[in-house]
């Protein structure tokens, strides 16, 4: 017995001896580099079958005792013989003996120098990069169904990946990364993994064939989705990452577009996500004077499967803002408006309409407030467009108005009349469509109350309206005390079309708006005059306003013709007073022969 335990035990010990020297032989003989050369020839070989284009690998290195596999020089072309991807080195560490339980652990991945040219052009039918996805696809296909069995057999994690020198082109769009850091911490059975991203130097360019939208517009925004020059980084914190659903923390985030003027120094956020809804808090965006903030925001995504559309709504979103931070892209006429504003408002909506709720608008001095609800409709159609708001409450104090239109690069007119209204408060509602604004409600002011009705008419350039009064002391208004108060209906249309006025202006100069004013008084003073059914027609050319005033009569029409070259000295207005008189009608003269016959036969 004792015998053949001994002879066991050799035969054990001989056999690990064989196991071992065959183990070391393979680990040497594939640290060789003659073994490690015919590997590279047949995977070159085996991808370049596949994918039935060419394949070139420069180095293969699998070094078993430092756990590691380092790639240098990989080219594949596409079916064109075009470039599709360059790689020059690719370095992965291995967890080895982590293979033994079922797991493939790789503690760091590390990529630099990746270039790819993707394209696909009106005349391809399919991009470059499409054969590369369908080989690997038709074996995904013929692959057996996974059972439970199978499902779990080798897990997949990398603690570190790092990328560097990424530059990937696409038509006319060029996106490149300086550096992509993911770094996943250490964990044991209780706590959960903590996944950093970092992400530096980010840069994605787009261009397109046709003009930018701005283009011969001075007046429009430089925003344009076809033509980006964004530069990004940002860091992201990711606590929980399953297949349905992710929970993450934007630490830091700055994009800058050089071409639009996009600034956004800082965001960050709360996120998390399902295939069916997105929750973000604590959401802060920062620019260069103007900071937004919302306390939580849930978005619906979109499902076809069930016709569920993309809805969202967010708590109050608060900000303080210089609206000269948003000119650049998207109205320059902001680009001097330096008023800080404060402001919050409601919103929820869907991917074809905004609804606000609750906003309100204030300055820091509270000089200025603005109250209102309203929507935006048809946003996937800018002919379409619908903008409504509802303002049941406005009041400019002071001088916030004066201060409010010396932030727009514009002409100035009736400055000084404007003063003279003092507080002025607006009740009433704005509609905006394509090329076309319209204002109308109450405004009140120190000098009376009036109905207004403002067509700004976007696409011919003229503004016109209406005006209707009772009692508005226009004599205070434009500094004429023996003007009292006035009783009006009033038509206006003034040409606001930089190009036709910049030609009256250089043929005659002046200060005064171009357009005219017909207006019927329904009553009027002027000194120990009183007079009503006054009818007012005034037209300017910019330089010289001329204006006609006529009040019926039975037998003549009083009449009086003014002029004048600047609306803050109307004292010196030209008046031409003068009388009309009415030739008998053959009606009136026939009841006039009637009323004498009468009298004669009395």
């Amino acid at each position: 017995m004792q015998r053949f335990m001994k002879r066991t035990v050799k035969i054990i010990v001989g056999f690990v001896v064989v196991v071992l020297i065959l183990l070391v032989g393979v680990i040497v003989g594939i640290n060789t580099s003659f073994v490690q050369d015919k590997l590279v020839a047949y995977a070159v070989n085996t991808l370049s079958e596949k994918l039935q284009t060419r394949v070139s690998l420069e180095r293969l290195n699998f070094d078993l005792f430092r756990q590691d596999i380092r790639l240098h020089g990989l080219y594949i072309e596409d079916q064109q013989q075009r470039p599709l991807l360059r790689m020059e080195r690719l370095t992965a560490d291995l967890d080895l003996p982590a293979l033994l339980h079922h797991e493939l652990r790789i503690p760091e991945i590390r990529v630099s120098g990746l270039q790819a040219e993707l394209h696909k052009t009106a005349s391809d039918s399919v991009s470059n990069f499409q054969f590369v996805i369908d080989a690997f696809k038709k074996d995904s296909l013929q692959r057996e169904p996974q059972t439970d069995s199978t499902r779990h057999r080798l897990t997949f994690d990398v603690s570190r990946f790092t990328a560097e020198r990424v530059a990937v082109t696409f038509n006319k769009r060029v996106f490149s990364l300086g550096t992509l850091q993911y770094v996943q911490e250490d964990w044991d059975s209780v706590s959960k993994p903590m996944r950093h991203v970092t992400i530096d130097d980010l840069y994605f360019k787009n261009e397109h064939d046709r003009p930018r939208k701005n283009y011969n517009k001075p007046h429009r925004g430089f925003f344009d989705p076809a033509y980006l020059d964004v530069t990004a980084r940002l860091k992201i914190d990711i606590d929980h990452l399953q297949r349905d659903s992710i929970h993450a923390v934007l630490r830091e985030c700055f994009v800058c577009d050089s071409v639009t003027g996009i600034d956004i120094r800082n965001m960050h956020a709360v996120i998390a996500a399902t295939p069916q809804t997105v929750h973000v808090r604590d959401l802060v965006v920062r620019q260069v004077d103007t900071e937004v903030s919302i306390d939580t925001c849930e978005l619906l995504l979109p499902n076809k499967k069930t016709g569920q559309t993309m809805t969202y709504h967010t708590s109050m979103v608060r900000g303080y803002a210089l609206l000269r931070d948003i000119s650049r892209p998207f109205a320059p006429v902001l680009k001097d408006f330096t008023l800080p504003l404060q402001f919050r408002a409601l919103v929820h909506g869907d991917d074809d309409m905004i609804n606000f709720t609750d906003v309100e608008v204030t300055t820091p001095d509270k000089l200025l407030k603005v109250q209102a609800k309203g929507f935006v409709r048809h946003l996937r159609n800018k002919y379409d467009l619908h903008v409504h708001f509802d303002v049941p409450m406005m009041y400019a104090r002071g001088g916030e108005k004066e201060r409010i239109i010396k932030q727009f690069p514009i002409k100035r007119f009736f400055m000084e009349q404007l003063h003279a209204l003092g507080t002025i408060t607006f009740r009433g509602d704005l509609d905006a469509y394509y090329k076309h604004e319209v204002f109308k409600g109450v405004l009140g002011t120190m000098a009376g109350p009036m109905k207004v009705k403002v067509d700004i008419d976007d696409k011919n350039r003229y503004l016109s309206g209406h005006v209707d009064t009772k009692a508005f002391q226009l004599g205070k208004v434009f500094d004429m005390p023996e003007v009292g108060d006035v009783g009006m209906t009033a038509d206006f249309t003034f040409d606001i079309s930089k190009v036709r006025t910049a030609v009256m202006r250089h043929r005659k100069g002046g200060k005064l708006p171009i357009g005219e004013v017909t207006a019927h008084v329904t009553k009027a003073s002027y000194r120990f005059i009183k007079t009503q059914n006054l009818q007012a027609h005034i037209v300017s050319d910019g330089a010289v306003a001329e204006g006609n005033l006529q009040l019926p009569g039975g037998h003549m029409d009083i009449l009086c013709s003014f002029s004048f070259t600047n609306t803050n000295e109307l004292k010196k207005m030209k008046i031409k007073p003068g009388v009309k008189f009415h030739r008998l009608s053959e009606e009136r003269k026939a009841k006039k022969a009637l009323a004498k016959k009468a009298r004669a036969h009395k």
